[in-house]
């Protein structure tokens, strides 16, 4: 059994040692579009334990876990949906000696922050033998880079089939590791050109050279990058240098997800630019915030997933 179990680990951790080696891979033009909506195919590998209630069990020595190792492939849609395939070896569970199990499925993922994503699958499972039963598993990951991504999860199978006069519940809890195919290593950035032109401003000496400012987001992200950080920074100077500014901060998306999510996402965005002026010393009171989501583009030829429309647009007046 101590060789079954070592010879399990070396195999899934030859898996995942290979698909970390890919995330050298260079970032081409083509893997920038697929991040953009993150559909791609992946591949992982995970370890764990199969745990199982031996007072469901008509037998005596009863295993009431076992060692379990998995090999898993899949393609995602975009960020939120893909399906998968999965193969479990599950050592000494139960009356066997060794599970073999297959699984197809589904899985949703809920992306909390930047680098935590939640999930949840279902599947239709296929056991050595014939028989089949299904699932339904949870899973928290962390995203180490846009391509690898490590985590912890757990699977529930419903009447697994040990025997002819044997089945129980199973429950299976593991680490893991995948990798998906084509993304880059960094979040590209979009430089966006802004009008300049000049106008006076508090005395009659002094000219302010820009009045308005575009800052361009990831898809579906209200952080602020380091390009819209230097906006930001020379948008307060020029505050501080002139105190009657006031700033309209006005907040769009692109038409890519539905109404509700666009103006959450367009919300924060507005929030982040006035959260940021705030720490910097802006008072409040100068500061006017506006969430126009999808309504209202800058541009009526912009694309369905306009780097543009992805944006907020600081306006500057007295």
């Amino acid at each position: 059994m101590k060789t079954t179990k070592l010879k399990l680990a070396l195999v899934a951790a030859a898996v995942i040692s290979s698909t970390s080696a890919f995330a050298t891979e260079t970032t081409s033009e083509q893997s920038l579009n697929t991040h953009t909506t993150g559909a791609g195919f992946w591949v992982g590998a995970d370890l764990g334990q199969t745990l199982i209630d031996n007072s469901d069990l008509r037998a005596s020595n009863i295993n009431s876990h076992g060692a379990t190792g998995s090999v898993s492939a899949g393609y995602d849609f975009n960020k939120n949906v893909g399906l998968f395939a999965s193969y479990d070896y599950v050592d000494a569970l139960g009356t066997k000696e060794n599970i073999d199990l297959g699984t197809v499925g589904a899985k949703i993922n809920f992306h909390l922050t930047e680098k935590v994503d939640l999930s949840t699958s279902v599947g239709a499972v296929l056991i050595e033998g014939g028989d089949h039963t299904g699932m339904v598993g949870f899973g928290l990951a962390y995203n180490i880079t846009p391509s690898i991504q490590t985590g912890i999860g757990y699977n529930y199978y419903q009447d697994l089939h040990l025997d002819a006069e044997n089945s129980t519940d199973a429950h299976k809890i593991y680490w893991g590791m995948s990798y998906k195919f084509g993304q880059p290593d960094v979040q590209p950035i979009v430089k966006t050109v802004t009008t300049v032109r000049e106008i006076p401003v508090v005395d009659e000496t002094a000219v302010l050279t820009r009045n308005q400012y575009t800052m361009t987001f990831a898809s579906g992200k209200a952080v602020i990058d380091e390009i819209g950080a230097i906006y930001l920074t020379e948008l307060v100077n020029n505050m501080n240098k002139y105190p009657d500014l006031k700033v309209l901060v006005s907040a769009r998306t692109d038409s890519t997800g539905n109404d509700k999510i666009n103006e959450l996402v367009s919300r924060k965005r507005a929030q982040s630019v006035e959260t940021y002026l705030i720490m910097a010393g802006i008072d409040s009171s100068r500061i006017t915030t506006e969430s126009l989501a999808n309504t209202k583009p800058l541009s009526t030829h912009s694309g369905r997933s306009s780097a543009l429309e992805r944006s907020v647009v600081i306006s500057l007046s007295k």
